[in-house]
């Protein structure tokens, strides 16, 4: 028999790590805030996470917001470590463990709620294989398989041909996980037309904003000093695409323009990328300010900047996009994702082709030059980040429209 939410244990199946210091489990601030939310309309929440210490690359980005509710507990699921050495038969055997685990740990749900990713797969098929099916929610980010494709392990040789059979699999059984749950909840319109064939309780999802209205810079114009101010904000990983905006700023400055790139963010492509613009004699004009959480300082950087830049590799549609529209920056990034569902060329923002050092310093030259098109896009960008939240007028945040289509489609 259903119980009534507020009576019922939620399952959440994270996608990404929770952060422990030996006392609080910690998450990213967005999630953090969306399990607290969600936390405050059910019985009980228990999370089920892969779990990272202070001494993880990501940790100060994990750990921004702590888990405080006494209604929220977190079960620890395996960290697959970056550059682990393991045996492929090891790492099969370590997700048969944490399959017959969730298998166990189903019988404590009521309902679900999986963030896709292989744990959510999982969750999925022990659901499958059990006797008493939990009913579940499933969230389209992105897509987990592109996301793996730029681990250094998935680019060659053995490992190359696995991805590329296990990408067919995650196609496959994203379907099936979408045609069996109560509702999806998707990220961009590329990921909404590829699950809507398979369920029509499909919804695009409320942006994960952390600005409110008081927080927004409603500036005119950019690049108004003699040195432009360059800013990338997010975690620094290879599907971010970060090095291909290094590159592009020796390429600018060898034009003669005088700009300067501020990276925020820490992951475990920092090191790489600082050799790079040692490589590229840059070092004087990259400044890396590591991992700085929402709110009043990280709204000064952005403010203290010019243009935004996402060179980006795979994405559902970021944040910190939002954050820019949000702080008054003219954006520059790339074609990937549900970016082009939100972001069109030349009207809020400029659109480029991944990994292209020459078009991001074509476009940085271009907004530089261009006192016009900057104050557009700057314009249109602070409307279209209006835009975006009156869409979801009837939900005040995503944790509100996560119970609102609960008590719609299975209450």
């Amino acid at each position: 028999m259903r119980k009534k939410i507020k009576e019922g244990v939620l399952a959440i199946i994270s996608h990404g790590p929770l952060a422990f210091d030996g006392k609080t489990y910690c998450a990213h601030t967005a999630k953090g805030q969306f399990i607290e939310e969600l936390a405050s309309y059910v019985k009980e929440v228990i999370v089920y996470a892969d779990i990272i210490g202070p001494q993880h690359e990501d940790y100060e980005f994990m750990s921004a917001y702590s888990l405080k509710s006494s209604n929220i507990k977190v079960y620890p699921l395996w960290h697959i470590k970056e550059g682990t050495e393991e045996s492929w038969l090891t790492i099969l055997l370590k997700y048969l463990r944490e399959f017959i685990k969730l298998k166990t740990e189903m019988k404590k749900w009521d309902i679900a709620f999986y963030f896709m990713s292989n744990f959510a797969v999982l969750a999925y098929l022990a659901n499958k294989f059990s006797f008493s099916k939990k009913p579940f929610i499933i969230y389209f980010a992105g897509d987990i398989g592109q996301s793996l494709k730029f681990r250094k392990k998935f680019q060659h040789g053995l490992p190359r041909i696995i991805f590329a059979l296990y990408s067919m699999f995650i196609w496959f059984i994203q379907g099936r996980m979408a045609k069996d749950s109560i509702y999806c909840l998707v990220h961009g319109k590329e990921l909404y037309d590829a699950i809507l064939p398979f369920k029509k309780e499909t919804f695009p999802v409320v942006p994960m904003m952390e600005i409110n209205v008081f927080e927004l810079n409603t500036r005119e114009d950019t690049c108004t000093s003699e040195s432009v101010q360059l800013l990338f904000v997010g975690r620094l990983i290879r599907s971010k695409g970060v090095r291909y905006l290094i590159i592009a700023l020796k390429l600018v400055r060898e034009k003669g323009y005088d700009i300067e790139l501020n990276i925020v963010g820490s992951g475990e492509e920092a090191d790489a990328l600082r050799r790079l613009v040692n490589q590229l004699g840059i070092a004087d004009y990259v400044k890396f300010r590591g991992f700085v959480s929402s709110g009043s300082k990280l709204w000064d950087i952005y403010r203290a900047s010019d243009i935004f830049v996402l060179p980006t590799l795979t994405e559902g549609f970021p944040r910190v996009l939002y954050e820019a529209m949000g702080q008054g920056l003219p954006i520059i990034s790339t074609n990937v994702g549900g970016i082009s569902d939100v972001l069109t060329n030349e009207e809020n923002a400029l659109i480029i082709l991944p990994r292209n050092p020459g078009a991001i310093s074509e476009s940085v030259i271009r907004l530089v030059e261009d006192r016009k098109l900057r104050r557009k896009l700057i314009k249109k960008g602070l409307e279209t980040l209006i835009s975006s939240r009156e869409r979801f007028e009837e939900f005040p945040n995503t944790a509100s429209q996560v119970i609102t289509l609960m008590q719609r489609y299975w209450i």
